[in-house]
């Protein structure tokens, strides 16, 4: 499951790269935004442990033991869970094939050894804030979607059953579950029309809150036995 990031929390940061120099290097730059981090010199370690610690940045070596920077941009890409993390590409291969590689396999930035401390910064920063305000809008979006489900629901759940309600907000599209668009559909129904005995006389005549609560009474009890049985209730 995707981490989400909280303000008051350092970010995690991934760094994989089998020169014991560079990696040292690395982390000691990137303290400046977080002591979460994380350090791996084999590229397949390192995939497995960003599957499981899901981090706001992954920084890596394009030539690594076990599994080089790209085919690791690509096994993340893959992942839905792991899929937005953005990844800087490090390499000291100044050509442009490793560049390629490295962004057609889903590098988001790419970075030249030596490293420049002040461009890896700009960097990394850039990248955590673009994270941070990837992972607060689908937060947002996710909030703002399960109060439309409830409010959808408590709508529903006043004239159909649980389960037919359920069965709607499954279906994604309340119009066409419904019958109120699409192809007509004949099926089976049992129809109750029920009344109350006396009901007109005794509105003339009672007060207004007893005929209300009346009523209120009267409903609580038919919703009740045909929703158990999944019906619909129409007034």
């Amino acid at each position: 499951m995707a981490r989400s990031m909280d303000a008051d929390k350092d970010p995690v940061i991934v760094v994989a790269d089998d020169d014991p120099v560079v990696r040292f290097a690395l982390v000691g730059i990137l303290r400046e935004f977080t002591n979460s981090l994380y350090e791996f010199s084999d590229g397949l370690v390192a995939a497995e442990a960003i599957e499981r610690l899901c981090p706001d940045l992954v920084i890596v070596d394009i030539y690594m033991p076990g599994s080089r920077g790209d085919a690791l941009c690509r096994r993340i890409r893959a992942n839905p869970q792991t899929a937005s993390i953005p990844v800087i590409v490090i390499t000291g291969d100044e050509g442009s094939e490793a560049r390629q590689s490295a962004l057609s396999a889903g590098a988001t930035d790419f970075v030249t050894k030596p490293v420049s401390k002040l461009e890896l910064l700009v960097r990394a920063r850039n990248l955590l804030a673009l994270h941070r305000s990837q992972q607060e809008l689908t937060h947002l979006q996710v909030a703002a979607e399960s109060q439309k489900t409830q409010q959808v629901r408590a709508i529903f759940a006043r004239y159909v059953s649980p389960r037919l309600v359920d069965q709607i907000l499954q279906s994604g599209d309340v119009k066409t579950e419904l019958g109120l668009l699409g192809d007509p559909r004949r099926c089976d129904a049992v129809i109750l029309f029920a009344d109350l005995r006396g009901f007109t006389r005794l509105s003339e005549n009672a007060e207004p809150d007893l005929v209300a609560r009346l009523l209120n009474e009267f409903f609580a009890l038919l919703v009740n036995v045909v929703h158990t049985h999944g019906g619909t209730t129409i007034s």
